[in-house]
């Protein structure tokens, strides 16, 4: 399976979890669809290079939970004039079919529709107790120590997965500023989507890799 590239961007900021939602969410979700794009024009061959041209393009915080056959890239064309992120998205699914989207406090995820990776979506959905970032850090750390989260850490043991966290390049060991985060009772999906939410960062992506899916990859 592919190992998907990461972007690599500063992040200063605090952030807090919470869960209710408001009349003032949905509106700002609907706001965050119906934006205005002048034009897109973007042809890549798999489903993580368009999410990430778009989401540094236009500031759009998007996570990608790759489809179990993530290898078999589709390539996609998006050819649109003044259209809305909303049109943008659909036709991206509308290329890959395997994929579905939905909006959740102000973050896009996209996830499998079909060929839908069972360990990937367990570990997305771990509920996780505690998390808290209360230092100076750098992308790599942040990956480490959201890897090695018990509740997440336990979900690979068991499943005999290893995680794949690698500095890719020198940006990877940048500091991150001053960035905070405190979490508690949530889950790694709602955590990595207030990440891109609430900072600089805009994109996170989870996939497999090796020849049996032994390792997990999850980059920002």
């Amino acid at each position: 399976m592919q190992v998907f590239l990461r972007l690599s961007i500063i992040v200063a900021c605090t952030v807090w979890l919470s869960t209710p939602v408001s009349v003032g969410q949905i509106n700002s979700d609907e706001a965050l669809l119906s934006r205005r794009i002048r034009g897109v024009e973007v042809r890549r061959t798999n489903i993580h290079l368009v999410l990430s041209y778009i989401s540094e393009s236009y500031e759009v915080p998007i996570g990608l939970e790759v489809a179990g056959e993530g290898a078999n890239n589709r390539e996609i064309y998006v050819n649109l004039q003044n259209t809305t992120l909303r049109e943008v998205l659909n036709t991206i699914v509308a290329e890959d079919s395997r994929y579905e989207w939905r909006v959740h406090h102000g973050v896009i995820n996209f996830s499998p529709r079909t060929d839908r990776d069972n360990f990937l979506k367990e570990v997305l959905d771990t509920k996780v107790r505690e998390f808290s970032i209360k230092k100076r850090i750098n992308s790599f750390d942040l990956r480490r120590d959201i890897a090695d989260l018990p509740e997440v850490k336990r979900k690979f043991e068991e499943a005999g997965v290893t995680p794949a966290i690698s500095a890719f390049t020198n940006a990877d060991s940048r500091d991150l500023g001053e960035f905070r985060l405190r979490t508690s009772d949530t889950t790694l999906r709602d955590i990595l989507n207030k990440i891109i939410e609430t900072s600089e960062l805009k994109y996170w992506i989870v996939n497999r890799d090796g020849p049996r899916g032994e390792y997990v990859i999850l980059n920002f």
